[in-house]
């Protein structure tokens, strides 16, 4: 005679209507067995389908495990689970609770599932302003801000994205600066329609004369899903920036003592100097010395090198 087994079932399966990717989701659902008692442990997975069935499921969402005590139809226990909704194209889907995924031997399995309709919507980050200073110096720190839309129908949860900052040569962004190279990260959390500032302190490469346009490129991680509507992630501001050479100084040493001199070979000599900023710039940092023995006036000719000097000048 063949041993009785259970007939598990699943009912009353609950979950927001819609929702985003990667948003978090209660699904709650019910369950009872209608076959033989069953005391142990049972395991329900959570799915996302495009269809109310098991057939080919996109995605699992996550399996609740639990020991159960279930001696008939009598008893049902609930059960619920917090998911996160996969980066998948928006549409109309259903979340599918399937019983008993640990094999547990049954005879009758097409009551193992219930489903319930989900749409899933899709967010769309987009830069919408870029501003920036209209003229700076090679060298100086300027701070930039740039906004960020949600223009999608779904929300961005509590995502990571970073943005991409360059500079370009042309308003068009072909030729860029390749001495430059910037990024900001930080967490975005946005509804459907709004916006975040962000912003970033930036140092233009010493050296650089020229008219450059600011290029800010959001979600360049890939981070946020997107669906694929990445066209409008990309910015450039509508105001260059005129960058101009700073001045710069001049090192150059002066009454230098004693002017000439006879001295013999192994012993000590005593030379004081000064040092004369002739530039028009402004010293900033420090710089070192060297004294060098040479038989021209020229450096770089039959000369020999004495002693590094490192006086931490200012």
């Amino acid at each position: 005679m063949p041993c009785p087994k259970p007939d598990f079932t699943v009912f009353d399966v609950a979950a927001p209507s819609q929702a985003s990717n990667k948003e978090s989701v209660v699904i709650s659902w019910k369950g009872r067995n209608n076959g033989a008692a069953f005391n142990n442990y049972l395991v329900d997975e959570v799915l996302l389908n495009d269809a109310p069935n098991l057939t080919t499921p996109l995605a699992s969402m996550g399996s609740l495990g639990e020991y159960r005590n279930l001696p008939n139809g009598n008893v049902v226990y609930n059960a619920q689970k917090s998911a996160s909704i996969p980066d998948i194209p928006p549409g109309n889907y259903f979340i599918v609770v399937r019983t008993n995924t640990g094999g547990v031997q049954e005879d009758n399995l097409a009551d193992n599932f219930a489903a319930v309709p989900i749409e899933i919507k899709t967010p769309n980050l987009t830069v919408t302003t870029v501003n920036n200073p209209a003229t700076v110096q090679a060298g100086q720190t300027i701070n930039l801000q740039w906004t960020i839309q949600n223009t999608g129908a779904g929300s961005l949860p509590n995502c990571p994205v970073s943005d991409r900052i360059r500079l370009y040569y042309d308003a068009a962004g072909v030729n860029p600066v390749p001495s430059f190279n910037s990024s900001f990260s930080g967490s975005l959390t946005l509804l459907p329609g709004n916006s975040a500032v962000r912003q970033q302190n930036i140092t233009l490469p010493n050296g650089l004369a020229n008219t450059v346009w600011v290029e800010i490129v959001t979600n360049y991680n890939n981070n946020a899903y997107e669906a694929g509507l990445t066209a409008d992630n990309r910015r450039i501001g509508l105001q260059p920036i005129i960058v101009s050479l700073p001045d710069y100084p001049n090192l150059t040493p002066v009454e230098i003592s004693p002017s000439a001199v006879i001295a013999t070979a192994g012993n000590s000599l005593s030379v004081t100097y000064s040092v004369q900023n002739q530039g028009d710039g402004p010293i900033l940092g420090n710089w070192s010395d060297a004294l060098y023995l040479s038989s021209s006036p020229v450096l770089g000719q039959g000369q020999t090198w004495l002693w590094p000097l490192h006086p931490n000048r200012k």
